[in-house]
Formats: C-alpha cells, sequence, structure tokens
C-alpha cells in the first residue's frame, strides 16, 4: 500500500526500497510504502533504527537556490557581445557568478550567437565560463589569475606587455598570443569579457565598414599577485 504523503518524518522497515515513478519519488519496504512529489524529494536522513528492524526516517525540504538577481551599475556594450555586471550568486566549489555576456553577430544585430556566465573563486582568483547555445552546455576553464601557467594568466599578461595607450581588438590579441590553444574564440572573449568585468580593461566600440568593431584599451589597474 502507498499513500500519497506531505509528512516527513515516517517509519518502515529495513530494507527500504526508494524508486522513481514519473514525478513521484516512493519510498517503501515492500509492504508499505509513501509517496512525495519530486520537487518536494530533498535528503533522506535516517534517524534511528530499531532492534526489530523498523526505520524512522525523516525527508529534509530540497534548500532553495537564492533568486537571480541583476544589478546593473555599469552596462559594458561591444560590437559582438555585451556585457552586464550582475549581483554574485553562490554556486558550486566556493565559486560566483560575476557577470554574463551574449554573442552576436558582426553586425550586431540582436541574433544570438550564445549566452556566457562567468564564475569567479574569489579565494584564488580563478574563473570559469559556462556557455549556452539552445540546449547545448559547455564548461570553459580558464584558471586562476595567480597561475602564472594559466591560460586567462597568459593572455592578460600578453595584453599588460602592449604601450599604455595602444588600442587593440581581437585579431591583434590573437597574434600575440604563442599557443593555439589560448585562441580559442569562446575562450579569447571570456577572458577579455572578465578582464572588462574586473576592471583591468575598457571597451570601446567603433564603426568599421558599416559593422560594428571592439577595440580595448587597459586600464591603471594592477594585477596583486598573493
Amino acid at each position: 500500500m502507498v499513500e500519497k504523503e506531505t509528512n516527513r518524518v515516517h517509519r518502515l522497515a529495513l530494507p527500504l526500497i526508494v524508486k522513481r515513478k514519473g514525478s513521484s519519488i516512493i519510498i517503501s519496504d515492500g509492504v508499505f510504502g509513501h509517496e512525495y512529489d519530486f520537487k518536494d524529494f530533498g535528503q533522506l536522513k535516517v534517524t534511528s533504527v530499531d532492534q526489530d528492524g523498523f526505520v524512522t526516517f525523516e525527508l529534509a525540504v530540497p534548500q532553495q537556490e537564492p533568486a537571480y538577481q541583476t544589478t546593473i551599475p555599469i552596462s559594458l556594450s561591444g560590437l559582438h557581445s555585451s556585457v552586464k555586471i550582475v549581483k554574485a550568486r553562490p554556486t558550486e566549489a566556493g565559486f560566483v557568478l560575476v557577470g554574463s555576456g551574449t554573442a552576436k553577430s558582426a553586425s550586431g544585430s540582436s541574433t544570438s550567437r550564445g549566452t556566457y556566465d562567468y564564475y569567479k573563486r574569489p579565494t584564488d582568483e580563478s574563473y570559469y565560463t559556462m556557455y549556452r547555445l539552445g540546449s547545448k552546455t559547455k564548461r570553459i576553464r580558464l584558471g586562476s589569475l595567480q597561475d602564472a601557467s594559466s591560460h586567462i594568466r597568459q593572455i592578460f599578461r600578453a595584453i599588460r606587455s602592449l604601450p599604455e595607450d595602444r588600442l587593440f581588438d581581437r585579431k591583434m590579441l590573437i597574434q600575440m598570443l604563442p599557443f593555439p590553444a589560448l585562441k580559442h574564440g569562446q575562450k579569447l572573449k571570456s577572458v577579455l569579457d572578465i578582464l572588462v568585468i574586473e576592471g583591468y580593461l575598457e571597451r570601446r566600440e567603433a564603426q568599421r565598414y558599416g559593422k560594428i568593431h571592439e577595440e580595448y584599451k587597459k586600464t591603471p589597474k594592477i594585477l596583486s599577485i598573493q
């Protein structure tokens, strides 16, 4: 016998059987059972086991993730992309969301070529990107600004080698980078967006031959090596 339940504490005999049925989770001992909506199923916590083989367990309510909130003190628009500063939100392994971007066509149209979410671990300034296009998702690891061998640090070092007032674009930067892995389009866009978000770069727009063109310039901000 299986009953639809809203209660959180139950007592059943061992062994427990946990299975999914459509949008429900069923916990039973083969004779009696309890059914829960999947959205309400959090953590199964065993609180006691009797000598007669009955187990008392509690179903914890799943933790709700804080609502995604955006705040836009700065809007950074580019020729091929746009970036907005967003309110940090905790995520896995100590990373927080620090910004997002949308890749667009070179003509500046609203046709999306994917969205980018940028995550940072403040303790060591490590970054990664979650790239989404339709139903596809890809994680792009960039490494730490504190690690001289990381991809983000190598790109940053190439940029810092330019003269103070020198404007550069992605094409110029690609020619300066020593390894093909650093020249990957999505990775390079991610690093440039992050350096803009973190205040190491300024982004400028210009019209060239009817297309929007992005240029960048270093800021006086210095990377503090820990």
